[in-house]
């Protein structure tokens, strides 16, 4: 099964999407609760992760780092950034780190939204151009 580190500080949400994943998608969620545990996961032995899913609004150590962390280790790892941060100028750092794309997440944010995010970069090969094109599209929608 294709392996995804997935790093969100709330349990509860976390678990969800780890289960949504592998039930949507046939992806097993490695799952990290901190930047720590999430740094412990890529450093641990294993095959190559499909994608990363970073929550960059973490308050628990350096998601951004983490984000060049996965870049600097497999460049042509994906990683997907979760943020609440609705301007463009907040997102623009996780853009900076590495991200392949930013999904503004918030309390009512269509979880097929999300999913479909996690299809494209699993599935589509990789432009440096076209996760901008798609973050700046969904800013503006």
């Amino acid at each position: 099964m294709k392996q995804v580190l997935l790093l969100e500080e709330n349990p509860l949400f976390r678990e969800g999407l780890a289960v949504l994943l592998e039930w949507s998608l046939g992806l097993e969620a490695l799952q990290a609760g901190s930047v720590e545990e999430a740094r412990g996961a890529l450093a641990a032995p294993r095959d190559r992760f499909e994608l990363a899913i970073v929550n960059v609004d973490s308050r628990d150590g350096d998601p951004l780092g983490l984000i060049e962390e996965i870049r600097g280790a497999d460049p042509d790892v994906p990683v997907l950034a979760l943020t609440a941060r609705r301007s463009l100028e907040g997102r623009a750092p996780t853009l900076r780190a590495g991200a392949n794309d930013v999904f503004l997440f918030y309390l009512r944010a269509p979880i097929e939204e999300l999913m479909e995010s996690v299809r494209w970069l699993v599935g589509a090969p990789q432009t440096p151009t076209a996760p901008v094109i798609r973050s700046l599209l969904r800013y503006h929608a």
